[in-house]
């Protein structure tokens, strides 16, 4: 894996292979000095599941979880890219060939929208087998 993500957290749970890290995600405002005074400093704690081959792991060790940046970049286009492209072209379309009001347009985007979210949740099975986490010891 030549790029890679990588977040540190701690073992939260071990069972077989996978463990459950709990990592800290940040934007880069949260280690300001000045993060108290202005609002746009945020903080989240988010539990991973991962795998591992490490078989002496014990909770509240403290672990790098790893990610390949390929797959940060799926992500991102699925979640984000795919919908803004369907509500952009579904509105255009609409009202450019269909000569629909905008309204009708936009609503029936932010439907179509709704309908692909809900079809990547219906298929989270299958994409939690493509996104794939490892741990290993700091």
């Amino acid at each position: 894996m030549a790029e890679k993500i990588e977040h540190r957290g701690i073992v939260e749970r071990i069972e077989g292979n996978l463990v459950s890290v709990r990592i800290s995600q940040s934007t880069a405002c949260s280690g300001c000095q000045a993060r108290h005074l202005c609002n746009s400093s945020e903080s989240q704690e988010k539990i991973v599941s991962a795998q591992t081959t490490e078989t002496d792991l014990k909770i509240g060790e403290e672990v790098n979880v790893i990610a390949a940046e390929s797959m940060g970049k799926k992500a991102v286009a699925l979640a984000f890219v795919v919908p803004l492209v369907i509500l952009v072209l579904l509105t255009f379309a609409a009202v450019l060939l269909l000569r629909w009001s905008e309204g009708m347009a936009i609503v029936t985007a932010l439907v179509v929208v709704a309908a692909y979210y809900g079809v990547l949740a219906i298929n989270r099975k299958k994409l939690n087998k493509e996104f794939n986490f490892w741990v290993e010891r700091l």
